[in-house]
């Protein structure tokens, strides 16, 4: 083995051993490294000292510090990942739908190998794993891999995007053949002959992934000649993914979301503006007035983002004004609110739409 083949061999080992025997903090100990490569010919102090120094320069997980005297001069080991961001990464794998049971635990057991960490009880993952909504879509990830490369190249995508019969089995349509199309039913890998069924295959220009709710949404606009419309679609549920060679269509740039400055689509706004990823037919914002209890402002400002202004209203009420899309969901979010603690005050056509959510409601009972 060549000199340069050594070295990068005895540096990769020295990060095995502090990995997997130094504790984040812990001083490390020259003598034990030396004992752990087992190697006369390159396993000398001073040749682990500058192994060492190179790793504190590239920052991978060496710290060095001096203090004037050579005895002085320590090295401490500064773990890449510490343990609160391994269980932040390993609950935000758990929470994530989008993923499949199985590729949840595939993914924490990869970085537990790259960290060489064994922390996590395999039964205590699974339990959690197993509380939270899984997909059944394996293939998710290679999905988010797809959009991405075509929003950094501008061009569209086509899928065939899942939905349920009336029969309550879940299914997408996959074009066999020219105008050949069958029903796959996911859970049983069922093939069922088809007609084209619109709102099952669409051609689209993605313009962001975003997440929410413990969801992976696609944002991408869908064009109808002149007319363009702003559209989620779940990851989880987009299948037979595959990035076309025309290119994308510009955003719009008359949309409220359009961010003139930056030129771009202004996903932040966007959010805010939606619940739960339900958005109105014309994607287009109101101006809502909000009277609110001082008690909920927190609440409104995590609903509608640090922009809002409140006033005062009266000895125990806020009014504010926030832009949103009007929606039967947000009608919804409006209704878990008695009203002493949220009113909606203007514009005159949405009370009347809030009015009229309100009383199909009880007309059902």
């Amino acid at each position: 083995m060549s000199g340069k083949n050594k070295s990068r061999k005895r540096l990769l080992s020295i990060m095995q051993y502090l990995a997997d025997n130094v504790e984040n903090g812990e001083r490390i100990d020259i003598e034990k490294i030396i004992s752990y490569l087992n190697d006369d010919e390159f396993s000398h102090e001073p040749i682990i000292r500058e192994d060492l120094k190179v790793l504190a320069e590239m920052k991978k997980g060496v710290i060095y510090e001096s203090r004037g005297s050579s005895r002085n001069k320590h090295f401490y080991y500064d773990r890449l990942i510490t343990d609160g961001e391994l269980m932040l990464i390993f609950n935000i794998i758990c929470s994530a739908c989008y993923l499949t049971k199985d590729k949840a635990i595939e993914l924490i057991q990869h970085l537990c190998n790259a960290m060489s960490v064994s922390k996590f009880n395999e039964l205590d993952m699974e339990t959690d794993i197993a509380l939270r909504n899984k997909t059944f879509n394996d293939r998710c990830i290679e999905n988010i891999e797809v959009i991405s490369e075509a929003i950094s190249k501008g061009k569209k995508i086509s899928f065939s995007y899942a939905g349920y019969d009336e029969e309550g089995r879940y299914w997408y349509l996959l074009n066999v053949r020219g105008n050949k199309y069958e029903k796959v039913m996911v859970e049983t890998k069922e093939h069922i002959s088809s007609e084209y069924i619109e709102d099952h295959i669409y051609t689209v220009s993605p313009c962001k992934i975003v997440w929410d709710n413990s969801q992976c949404y696609l944002i991408c606009i869908i064009s109808d000649g002149n007319s363009r419309t702003i559209k989620n679609f779940r990851a989880d549920k987009i299948y037979e993914i595959s990035m076309e060679a025309e290119d994308s269509d510009r955003f719009d740039t008359s949309s409220d979301f359009y961010d003139p400055d930056r030129g771009i689509f202004d996903a932040e706004k966007y959010l805010r503006s939606i619940f739960e990823m339900f958005i109105s037919k014309n994607a287009r914002l109101t101006e809502v007035t909000f009277v609110v209890k001082k008690r909920l402002i927190g609440a409104m400002y995590d609903k509608f983002g640090p922009n809002i202004k409140p006033a005062e209203y009266d000895d125990t009420h806020f009014i504010f004004k926030a832009q949103i899309q009007e929606a039967p969901t947000f009608y919804s979010w409006a209704a878990k609110y008695t009203p002493q603690e949220l009113r909606i005050l203007a514009p005159d056509e949405i009370v009347v739409n809030y009015r009229e959510h309100l009383k199909r409601i009880l007309e059902a009972y």
